[in-house]
């Protein structure tokens, strides 16, 4: 009876491809705490997958609100908006789920290099570590551990 079982719930009926179930549950977790990204994101895709497309673009946008930069909301919104004949908007939303995933795989890239250069100095290596450093900020020069 509280939005946080709702949404567990809600959670194992989508996994378990029961959408419905996981609907009602979700509508309820929403209803409840109408700021919650997981709650928000999860109602909009099982609403996706029913075929309710206006009612999942509406909740995909809210938790798209909630946290800009969730890879897995631009995906899924992005193919909301394609079934919804939307393509210029769809065609802007994956083109910003790219640009995210594209980001990610550099941060990681250079969160790896710079963890090389981190033993490269343990190891007594110090020109090793200094071009580690220096790659791992040319892929990501805005991250300040780097």
């Amino acid at each position: 009876k509280n939005g946080e079982a709702h949404y567990l719930r809600g959670l194992v009926y989508r996994g378990m491809a029961n959408y419905t179930k996981a609907a009602e549950d979700l509508a309820l977790a929403v209803q409840e705490n109408p700021h919650h990204y997981e709650s928000e994101y999860n109602y909009g895709f099982v609403l996706m997958r029913l075929g309710k497309f206006p009612e999942a673009k509406q909740h995909l946008e809210e938790a798209r609100r909630l946290r800009p930069d969730s890879e897995e909301v631009l995906f899924q919104l992005a193919n909301v908006l394609r079934r919804l004949n939307e393509d210029g908007q769809a065609q802007q939303e994956l083109a910003k789920f790219k640009e995210r995933k594209t980001q990610q795989r550099q941060e990681d890239i250079a969160g790896t290099t710079a963890n090389r250069a981190n033993q490269a100095l343990q190891e007594g290596d110090p020109q090793s570590a200094i071009q580690g450093y220096r790659d791992a900020w040319k892929r990501d020069p805005n991250n300040a551990k780097t």
